[in-house]
């Protein structure tokens, strides 16, 4: 979907690879799962917003959990990733990949 709207887009499906994907190039905006395999999406969050070359990267964090933890939502808002919820439409998705990109 994102590809037709233009979009470069690079996936990873863990965190091993999503910091592969960051060496190889930093992207513009990263959509993170909450839920990765073996490294969960908010230690990837919190490693990427310590490290400077990829600290003022936009996030938009994506999950299926319908209750985030009342911890967990300050500490992803802290961290300045907007938090989504599955499922996502296509125009969710375009909309939230342009707002990451240039602002609401």
């Amino acid at each position: 979907m994102l590809k037709a709207e233009g979009y470069c887009v690079r996936v990873a499906l863990d965190a091993r690879s999503g910091w592969a994907e960051l060496a190889r190039a930093a992207p513009a905006a990263v959509l993170l799962d909450l839920h990765l395999p073996a490294t969960d999406g908010l230690e990837f969050l919190r490693r990427l917003r310590a490290t400077v070359r990829y600290a003022p990267i936009p996030i938009a964090v994506v999950t299926g959990d319908y209750f985030v933890d009342e911890r967990v939502a300050r500490e992803l808002e802290m961290l300045g990733a907007h938090v989504y919820f599955k499922p996502l439409w296509e125009e969710d998705l375009i909309r939230i990949v342009r707002d990451l990109l240039h602002g609401p």
